[in-house]
This record gives structure tokens, C-alpha cells and sequence, in this order.
């Protein structure tokens, strides 16, 4: 298993396997076309993440939906390609060397009174036999030479096997759709063999679904980054698949931000005892409605005994955290990829960081030697926790500098003394009160991002973020596009611990490079 920034695959001859999530397909979407490449190559894709990760152009082979979970596959030239996708299209025909075989495990709510049947059909054929079951669900396997995903899904309707979540062919809807492609072996090659979600065998857990819905969520992650092979590690493990909450990893601790109006009742929180548990990290419960009228509301719930205070790593990188400090144990994991792809741009370079909070990116920027590094924030408590994770890191904070002040008045500053800069960070909030008065990124951002463009050198980057409601990417790329003219918009690839591709993203993002 290889891995880069914790994106998981493994290399075979001239085939890239991984072990696909719900959510993300394997289909080739431009079937017919010359080089059969997958349609999911636009930037914010699957196999935009796979190509970057492995350094190679890669073509989509098998025919995986978005839903199905498993082993799939990527060829690494287009003349492989061809040969395995006519194989995939052709109804999975033999190739030289072998056929290509498939087991699938699937989940129904059906109940059948036996337990193994033969499908034969034309040139493939499908044997089903059941593994387990209880006293409403049962687990099947089924292995399979020259079928597709789709035939096998009608196969199980034939035999009123209908799968779990598969609602266009009779199953049940669920928070999951319940097939998934255990072992996948191609020619000449090793088989392929991936886990099944957890509740596939532990059948007990099928009747709480709002539980299977969180273990979805999180299997998604663990197959695209196989985070429990990294204990320190950071990644958001849930976050819009329901509105009620968001769940963080923060190395060796679980930070659930809580929605929901009402408090956890018993019941969720005996639900997030056995999360807890099977990830084997303690968890800390926090409560976030009304914090815009009370701030300072710390109303929390722990689970398995967290500790008040400690250290987590991203990008390979280490953070201080501490559980009484805010809504946010101080890292913001959505602008991950953000502070990535600083690391591979700022050498050398001047970086402003505007609104830093505990100066996670100027971390990043000093981490990747630039040359100047400057923060501002209006706490001096916030400003305080970044120099105690400079220390951590080896860097001393006296080589850097830190400006307890407001931002618009330290641009001001900046502008009178012709100072400049070859990056600049604005992460503001959407509203905060201050001094001089109430800011409110609706108003106020505009000015501010017209004073940041003077302090930027020719060439350099402004990169600007926002969670504001009320726009969304498009809109909000319209209202940094108003404020930078002559500049160049820059894509950063979005993580996909966050948002699926072609979803509407909560964090809005905009790198543009002036002119």
C-alpha cells in the first residue's frame, strides 16, 4: 500500500487499485471516445486526487457507480486501457490470460429459504450463496465471471434478494447502498481484495440507521486515506452527510461539532460511545447552536476521558490543541489543501497572514522556508498559541513577526510604509465585533481585498476564504474578482475528506495571481 498525503493506492503492472468510497465512481464516462478517459478528470475529481497522488495520467477501466464501495482499478496507458475496458464493456470477456472475476458482498432486507443459487447467462455467470444472517437482514456473496455490477443487481431482484439502498432496483432505501465489490482479479495480476463496511458483518447495527450513516462517513475517509494507519494524523471524518453534526479527527482524539438544537439524549451519546470505541479514540462533544449570541457557550459533553490539551499533526506538521478555547480546538481542517499548496509555493517568499487565528498557515509558510512571515489577529491569546506551535515545530517565534491589531488597520499601515508581500492569507469571519465597530464580511471585504491587492507584488498570490452563507463559490469568486483586477484565478484542488465532487462546498475558496 503507497501512499501520498495520506491518499491510499497500490501499484500493480500498468493498473493503479484502490479501494473506492461511496460517493466517488469508477465509471469511464467518455465510453467510445479514443482514449476512454474518465469524465471524473476535471479538476475537483476522484482521479484528479489519484493522478496527483501517484504522479501518472490514469484512465478509468471498470464500471463502479458512485455508490458501490471496493476494488477498482486504473490503467496507466492508454493501450492497457483499451484492452481492459472492451473486456469491462464486452460483458467482462476473457482476456488473454484469464477472465476477469469479481465477489461481491451485498446486504438485503429479503429473506430467502435458501441459501445459494446459480445464474447463468449467456457467457457469464454469477454463484450466490449466503454468508450469514439474522433476524432481518442477510449478508450474500456473490462471485462472478463476465457479470457486471448492473446485471448483478438485477440478478438479486430476479431472486428477490433486492440490496439494501439500491432503490432502482427494489431495495430498500438506507443511508448506504449495500453492495460492495470484495475482491476484483484481473489478468496476470494479484487479486485485488478490499474490507466491507463495518456493519456488513456485525448485522446488528443495520437497525440504527443514523449509526450506519456515521460509519458510512467514515468509511468513506478510511478507504480514501487509510487514516487509522496514521494515529496522529488530522481529517474531517463526517461532514455534510448530516445536517445534525460535523465529526474531526484530531489525532489521537474525535472533536464532533453539534448542531442540533436539542441536546444529545442518551441514546446518541451511547451511539458515540461505540464510534468512539471503534475508532479507539476519546471524544469530546460540542455544542454550536446560538454561538453567534453567546460565544463564549462551552457546553460540552466527553466521551472515554479526552485530554484538555493535546498535540496533532497535518501535512507533517504539529499543532497544540486544547478543548477549552473556542468552538474549534485551533486547526480549521477544511483549508487543508489550502495550506498544501502554500507549502509548494512560498519558499523564499514574503506571506501575509491576515485574521490568523492560532497561525496554522503561517506555521506552514515559516515550515516551507519562506522568507518573511508575518501574522495579525486581534487576539493576543490566539497570537500567543501560534508561537507556542512555532516552538513546537523548531521555529523560533523571534525570527517572525506577530501584530496584535486590527487587519484593517495594519493594511493601512502596511500601505503608508510601501510594504509588500509575494502571498497573502485573508480568512476573515463572516461577522465579529471589535473596537472600531462590527465587521461583516459583506460589507467590509471588499475594501479589504482592494488593500491587499496594493500590497501585493507583481506575481503573487492572494488567497481568500470564507464561510459565509450567503454566497457561494461562484458568487464569492465574483466578489474577489470585483476587488483584484488584471489577475489570474489559480485552482486548488478541494480535499475529499470534505465536500464530493461537483457538491457545493461550505468553505468557499479563490487563489488569484496578479498580473
Amino acid at each position: 500500500m503507497s501512499h501520498f498525503s495520506n491518499f491510499s493506492f497500490t501499484e500493480g503492472n500498468g493498473v493503479i487499485f484502490v479501494d473506492k468510497p461511496a460517493g466517488l465512481s469508477g465509471n469511464s464516462a467518455a465510453e467510445g471516445t479514443p482514449d476512454l478517459r474518465s469524465s471524473l478528470s476535471s479538476s475537483s475529481s476522484y482521479i484528479a486526487h489519484l493522478e496527483k497522488a501517484t504522479g501518472k495520467k490514469l484512465f478509468a477501466i471498470d464500471h463502479l457507480d458512485k455508490l458501490t464501495t471496493g476494488a477498482t482499478c486504473f490503467a496507466t496507458s492508454s493501450e492497457l486501457v483499451r484492452k481492459l475496458a472492451a473486456a469491462f464493456q464486452d460483458g467482462w470477456a476473457a482476456l488473454e490470460g484469464g477472465h476477469v472475476r469479481s465477489k461481491y458482498w451485498f446486504l438485503t432486507d429479503q429473506t430467502s429459504d435458501s441459501h445459494e443459487f446459480k445464474v447463468a447467462v449467456r457467457n457469464s455467470h454469477t454463484d450466490f450463496k449466503r454468508v450469514k444472517r439474522s433476524p432481518f437482514f442477510e449478508l450474500w456473496e456473490a462471485e462472478s465471471v463476465n457479470c457486471t455490477p448492473e446485471q448483478l443487481r438485477q440478478q438479486a431482484q430476479e431472486l428477490k434478494l433486492n440490496i439494501l439502498g439500491d432503490t432502482m432496483h427494489g431495495g430498500t432505501a438506507f443511508p448506504h447502498h449495500c453492495l460492495h465489490l470484495l475482491e476484483i482479479h484481473l489478468p496476470n495480476e494479484k487479486p485485488w481484495t478490499t474490507p466491507a463496511p463495518r456493519f456488513f458483518e456485525r448485522l446488528g447495527l443495520l437497525k440504527d440507521e443514523e449509526l450506519c450513516l456515521i460509519i458510512s462517513a467514515i468509511d468513506r475517509r478510511q478507504r480514501l486515506f487509510n487514516f487509522l494507519q496514521s494515529p496522529a494524523e488530522s481529517l474531517r471524518l463526517m461532514h455534510t452527510e448530516s445536517a445534525d453534526y460535523r465529526l474531526d479527527l484530531y489525532g489521537g482524539q474525535l472533536w464532533l461539532y453539534w448542531y442540533r438544537a436539542t441536546p444529545p439524549k442518551a441514546h446518541d451519546l451511547e451511539r458515540w460511545e461505540f464510534v468512539a470505541g471503534i475508532l479507539k479514540r476519546p471524544l469530546v462533544i460540542r455544542k454550536m447552536q446560538n454561538r453567534g449570541e453567546n460565544p463564549n457557550d462551552l457546553t460540552e459533553w466527553r466521551i472515554r476521558e479526552p485530554q484538555s490539551q493535546w498535540l496533532a499533526c497535518e501535512n507533517r506538521i504539529q499543532y497544540q490543541l486544547k478543548d477549552k478555547a473556542g468552538l474549534s480546538p485551533g486547526l480549521f481542517l477544511d483549508q487543508k489543501e489550502n495550506r498544501k499548496w502554500l507549502t509548494q509555493h512560498c519558499k523564499d517568499k514574503a506571506v501575509l497572514n491576515l485574521f490568523s487565528y492560532t497561525c496554522a498557515f503561517s506555521l506552514t509558510a515559516a515550515s516551507a522556508q519562506a522568507k518573511e512571515v508575518v501574522s495579525v489577529d486581534l487576539s493576543s491569546h490566539f497570537l500567543q498559541w501560534g508561537k507556542e506551535n512555532f516552538k513546537l515545530n523548531q521555529l523560533d517565534p523571534l525570527n517572525y513577526e506577530f501584530f496584535v491589531q486590527d487587519v484593517e488597520v495594519f493594511l493601512l499601515g502596511a500601505l503608508k510604509r510601501n510594504r509588500k508581500f509575494d502571498f497573502i492569507i485573508c480568512d476573515p469571519p463572516s461577522f465579529s465585533r471589535r473596537e472600531s465597530g462590527v465587521f461583516r464580511i459583506e460589507k467590509n471585504l471588499h475594501e479589504i481585498l482592494q488593500n491587499c491587492w496594493q500590497l501585493l507584488n507583481a506575481g503573487g498570490f492572494l488567497l481568500v476564504s470564507s464561510n459565509f452563507e450567503k454566497w457561494n463559490q461562484r458568487e464569492f469568486e465574483s466578489v474577489v474578482k470585483k476587488a483584484c483586477p488584471q489577475q489570474k484565478l489559480v485552482k486548488v484542488l478541494p480535499g475529499l475528506d470534505f465536500e464530493l465532487p461537483g457538491a457545493n462546498r461550505l468553505l468557499k475558496s479563490v487563489v488569484v495571481q496578479k498580473q
